[in-house]
């Protein structure tokens, strides 16, 4: 009887993780579509659009539970903050980079995906991360001005 009790119990338990992954699943998925928004507006070089984007990504990270996550994304927290209230386009991109780095990291780590790849600029030494599911085609956040298709597909 006992061991039928802990059997129950730890099904139970395993049952749990798997909803927890599935939801925090869903809200990586978020959080990676309102990047994908923030990364669209950089390469438009729209401040407004940046600030907007940068609030909305903010909000999707702030709905994440894990806590080695969560640590690993207190710093980017801080930097989307901080491009919400920036007017200047240069140092928008180094929020940016932060910004990228991070979500790399987590990626690469926590929520494996054939969705996502980074890509790095040699001409400006930065990374950032696209979804290749709809194309592969650089899009240079950072130049996008000047050299909208420079850079290279990394592996994450």
């Amino acid at each position: 009887m006992k061991s039928i009790v802990l059997t129950f119990f730890v099904f139970l338990s395993l049952a749990s993780q798997k909803i927890y992954s599935e939801d925090s699943s869903k809200v990586m998925d978020q959080v990676m579509q309102d990047y994908e928004e923030l990364h669209a507006a950089f390469f438009s070089n729209k401040m407004s659009s940046i600030k907007k984007e940068a609030s909305d990504l903010l909000d999707s990270m702030k709905r994440l539970e894990n806590e080695e996550v969560l640590k690993k994304l207190k710093f980017t927290k801080e930097k989307l903050e901080s491009l919400k209230s920036t007017s200047e386009l240069k140092d928008a991109r180094e929020s940016f980079d932060v910004i990228s780095q991070a979500l790399s990291y987590v990626l690469k780590k926590h929520y494996p995906s054939k969705t996502y790849e980074r890509y790095y600029c040699p001409m400006v030494q930065k990374y950032w991360i696209q979804n290749v599911s709809k194309s592969e085609e650089v899009k240079n956040p950072y130049a996008s001005d000047t050299m909208p298709y420079c850079g290279s597909q990394k592996k994450l």
